[in-house]
């Protein structure tokens, strides 16, 4: 069975980095990172995750821009979003979920529950 393909977007490398270590701990990932949505958005079309973890306020393109971008072509709409932010709050996840995100969650993360969705998402499949 193929190993699950996971993008981490976040422009603070510290948060980034976090979650990568996280998830790599799972031993079960192949995991890409993009600093901001231009480049997610030439990793999407690269490397097409089954689950993308995007940070929602980034430069160059946020990530209410990416979401919407990638909900928009037919052959990438599939592909699940976890939405996290440090500035959002309530608002940020109000707005992703009204968008169609899988998850939000706000940072800092929980990081046990962050880990038991993202699991549960990839199981789905």
């Amino acid at each position: 069975m193929a190993r699950k393909k996971i993008l981490v977007v976040d422009d603070d490398d510290i948060v980034r980095k976090t979650i990568i270590n996280i998830l790599e701990l799972e031993g079960k990932y192949d995991i890409e990172e993009a600093q901001d949505g231009l480049i997610a958005e030439k990793k999407i079309e690269e490397f097409i995750p089954d689950l993308i973890i995007l940070d929602i306020k980034m430069p160059n393109k946020d990530g209410y821009e990416v979401f919407w971008d990638l909900k928009k072509k037919p052959d990438k709409g599939h592909i699940k979003v976890i939405a996290v932010s440090g500035f959002s709050g309530q608002i940020g996840g109000a707005i992703m979920d009204a968008l169609g995100a899988d998850s939000f969650f706000e940072k800092p993360l929980d990081i046990k529950k962050f880990r038991e969705r993202v699991n549960a998402l990839l199981k789905e499949e």
